[in-house]
C-alpha cells in the first residue's frame, strides 16, 4: 500500500518464512523498481497534476484565420484537445493524466501537452508518456510537447525507448500558440482540401471589402498601390510612422514585438485576403510592433493621406470602410476574449 497513489494486493505460493509470497513480493519490487514506487515518495497533496485542459474551438492560435478557416475550427477544433500540466510528474500523477486522455482518446486528433509549469519529473512519468505516444501513433493520432526543453529527462526517454521512430513520434514545440497552429493546420488541411499556397486573392475577396459592390472596389483600388516583400523581410518596424495600411492579395505575414529577456513573441499572423496595419487609418500612433513577411508577399497598401482623401471624393465609401474595419476588429476582439475565459 501506497497512500494516496496506490495500493496493490498479489497472491501466489510458496510463502517465505514471515508468510508473504515469495513471488508477490519479487513482482512488488519490480513494480517499484519499474514504476519508482516508494513508501516515501508521497505525491503532492491537494494538487491535480491537471491545470487545465481545452481545446481548439475555445482556445486558438495567434494566427488569424478566414473566415471558412473559422468555421471549420469551431466546427472541428474541439478534435485538438489541450492539457496544461503543473507540479511534479510521478507515476501516480501522470497516470490520472494519462487515464483521463485515454478516456477522451476516441474524441481526441491532435493532443498537446504543456509543461511550462511542470517542477518535475520522473522515469516513470517518462515511461507513461512514452505508452502514450505509440498508442496514439498506433491510432494515427498526433501528440505534441510544449516546453519540453525544460525537463531535459523526458526527451533522453524518449528518445531512448523510441529509437529509430524518434524525430516521427516526439514533435516538440516552444509554446501552445505554435503547436496549436500547427494541428489547425493539420484539421484545415484535411477539411479545405481545395485550398491552395501561393495564389493571388482579388481584391473582391478582400475580408475588408466582402460587402462592397464591383463599382466601389474599382473607385477604391484607384487609391491602392501594389508593393512586394521577400521572405523575411520587415514590412513595419516598431516605432515607425503610421502612413498606411495593406490589403494583403498574397502570402502571409506576423506580428513580433520584443520580449525584454531577448528574442520576440509573435502576436498574430495574417494569411492572403486579411488586412494588417489597420490601426494607422484610426489611431495615426507611430507603430507598435514589427511585421515581418514570412514568405513571398503582396499586398495593397492603402495610405492615410489617400483614406482621408475619400471623404472628400467617395465619402459613402469611406463610410463602409470604417464600418467593415470596425466589424473586423470587433471579431478580432471576441477571438481575444474566448481566449482569455480559458484562463480565467
Amino acid at each position: 500500500m501506497l497512500p494516496g497513489q496506490l495500493g496493490i494486493g498479489v497472491f501466489s505460493p510458496p510463502l517465505d518464512a514471515r508468510g508473504n509470497s515469495v513471488r508477490g513480493i519479487r513482482v512488488c519490487d519490480a513494480l517499484s523498481r519499474h514504476c519508482d514506487l516508494h513508501l516515501f515518495n508521497r505525491p503532492s497533496v491537494g494538487n491535480s497534476a491537471i491545470r487545465l485542459t481545452s481545446t481548439a474551438a475555445e482556445l486558438s492560435s495567434n494566427r488569424v484565420r478566414t473566415a471558412e478557416e473559422s468555421q471549420v475550427l469551431q466546427a472541428f477544433g474541439n478534435r485538438i484537445r489541450i492539457y496544461q500540466l503543473q507540479g511534479d510528474l510521478t507515476f501516480a500523477s501522470t497516470e490520472a493524466v494519462v487515464r483521463d486522455v485515454i478516456e477522451r482518446v476516441n474524441d481526441i486528433q491532435h493532443l498537446i501537452l504543456d509543461l511550462k509549469r511542470v517542477l518535475t519529473i520522473n522515469e516513470s512519468a517518462c515511461r507513461l508518456f512514452c505508452e502514450v505516444l505509440r498508442k496514439f501513433s498506433a491510432l494515427d493520432k498526433t501528440v505534441v510537447f510544449t516546453h519540453a526543453e525544460r525537463l531535459p529527462l523526458l526527451r533522453q526517454y524518449l528518445r531512448t525507448k523510441l529509437g529509430g521512430r524518434w524525430q516521427e513520434l516526439f514533435r516538440s514545440l516552444d509554446d501552445n500558440d505554435l503547436a496549436l497552429e500547427w494541428c489547425e493546420n493539420r484539421v484545415l488541411e484535411t477539411a479545405l482540401a481545395h485550398r491552395g499556397d501561393g495564389e493571388i486573392v482579388q481584391r473582391s475577396q478582400y475580408e475588408l471589402l466582402e460587402k462592397f459592390t464591383p463599382e466601389e472596389i474599382e473607385l477604391l483600388a484607384a487609391l491602392l498601390r501594389r508593393k512586394t516583400y521577400e521572405q523575411g523581410e520587415v514590412i513595419i518596424n516598431a516605432g515607425d510612422d503610421a502612413g498606411e495600411m495593406f490589403f494583403l492579395a498574397r502570402g502571409s505575414v506576423s506580428v513580433f514585438i520584443p520580449l525584454e529577456a531577448g528574442g520576440r513573441k509573435r502576436l498574430a499572423t495574417f494569411s492572403a485576403g486579411m488586412i494588417f496595419g489597420e490601426m494607422a487609418i484610426i489611431d495615426r500612433a507611430p507603430r507598435s510592433a514589427m511585421i515581418v513577411a514570412d514568405s513571398s508577399v503582396e499586398c495593397d497598401a492603402l495610405s492615410v493621406e489617400d483614406f482621408d482623401r475619400l471623404g472628400t471624393i467617395h465619402p459613402g465609401i469611406k463610410i463602409k470602410l470604417l464600418e467593415s474595419l470596425s466589424r473586423c476588429l470587433c471579431r478580432r476582439l471576441r477571438a481575444a476574449n474566448r481566449k482569455l475565459s480559458v484562463f480565467d
